[in-house]
């Protein structure tokens, strides 16, 4: 259900950003950056849907917060921090494709999470 639900949420980003933008002001430039990093929100909001659920909804909710915080933050730490400034500062890349860069956590999140919640050990009694 979250994945579909993540896929609507893509679909409706990809059809919404033209009229979004067309709403403000600005440079051609700046509209094309904007238009951009709407799309990697779009195609990024699948995985990110799955992640969010997983380690928020279920992992911390099941009890299992110290596997929780280590893939989150682990994720934003070793993946899209390191990936954004390699990115931006280094490779000089255009604003889409840092952001891609810095969205790249998502995906590995939503794996990890996935492995966890398979294997079981999750689950602890959280209502002592």
């Amino acid at each position: 259900m979250v994945l579909a639900l993540g896929c609507c949420g893509c679909v409706v980003l990809l059809c919404i950003r033209g009229p979004i933008l067309s709403l403000y002001a600005i440079s051609d430039e700046a509209r094309a950056a904007a238009y951009g990093v709407i799309t990697v929100l779009a195609c990024v909001q699948p995985s990110f849907a799955i992640d969010a659920t997983s380690i928020v909804g279920i992992l911390r909710g099941g009890g299992d917060t110290r596997t929780a915080f280590a893939i989150d933050c682990g994720g934003l730490w070793l993946i899209s921090i390191p990936l954004g400034l390699l990115a931006g500062f280094v490779l000089k890349l255009p604003l889409p494709f840092v952001y891609l860069c810095m969205k790249m956590d998502s995906p590995v999140k939503a794996t990890l999470s996935f492995i966890r919640i398979q294997s079981g050990n999750w689950i602890r009694n959280v209502t002592r």
